[in-house]
């Protein structure tokens, strides 16, 4: 199966864990909060018939508590006691299914880069869906929270996906691919990065529709509420009256 299409259902399954986390908190029955629930268990079900290698254990006697649940509905919604026990067990069991998802689904990632670079994306990253194994950094090593690696341990660990923070070492990934690391498990965050800076520059800093200040003012006069407007140094090309 394709690497990255795995990862990208394994995030799926993650973020509808974590929104129905978010909407569980209320114990009492509501049928907006079930059906919404509902949904979300069928995707997660779908979705982990596409995920090689990873069983979810809790998946069944949750979908088994849902089907028990909607039994209920069906045949007398008048039957609170009944409902609401039902309803609060498959609760449990669906906290259970969270916790799960998140051990086994998590992207297990690995960076390689300065230290600099790598502090900062580690404590940007959704760090509810990713977890950081190590690093391997590409100057002297110092005291992370992390466990650092060699490049040459590389090939011993187990991990999703490698990220490169920077390009302070422009061979490294050939240096990593003729090492044996395949090639759709390596992240070149640094190449994302020039291309996001590069489209960055030629839509928000020239194009004065595309611009910060573009937006800002528009959103001042939406509200009528200012008396002065003060600009910076920067000139756009601005748009012809009339």
């Amino acid at each position: 199966m394709n690497l990255r299409k795995e990862i990208l259902d394994r995030v799926n399954i993650l973020n509808l864990a974590s929104k129905m986390r978010k909407i569980i908190k209320g114990k009492c029955f509501d049928i907006n909060v079930f059906n919404a629930l509902v949904d979300a268990i069928i995707l997660i079900s779908e979705r982990l018939n596409s995920i090689s290698r990873t069983e979810i254990d809790t998946i069944e006697k949750t979908t088994s508590k849902m089907l028990e649940v909607i039994q209920i509905l069906n045949e007398d919604d008048s039957l609170t006691n009944s409902l609401n026990n039902s309803y609060n067990e498959l609760i449990f069991y669906i906290e259970d299914l969270c916790f799960e998802i998140n051990q086994k689904l998590a992207i297990k990632v690995m960076m390689i880069g300065t230290e600099e670079n790598i502090k900062f994306l580690s404590k940007n990253i959704e760090q509810e869906y990713i977890e950081v194994l190590g690093m391997v950094w590409n100057n002297n090593m110092s005291k992370s929270e992390y466990t650092t690696f060699k490049e040459t341990e590389l090939q011993c660990k187990s991990y999703d996906l490698l990220i490169l923070t920077d390009d302070l070492t422009p061979d490294i990934k050939n240096k990593l691919l003729n090492s044996g690391v395949n090639r759709e498990k390596i992240i070149d965050f640094s190449y994302h990065v020039k291309l996001f800076l590069k489209e960055y520059k030629s839509q928000y800093s020239i194009n004065y529709f595309h611009s910060k200040l573009f937006t800002r003012l528009s959103k001042i006069k939406r509200k009528n509420n200012y008396k002065t407007l003060i600009s910076g140094r920067r000139a756009y090309p601005m748009p012809c009256a009339g």
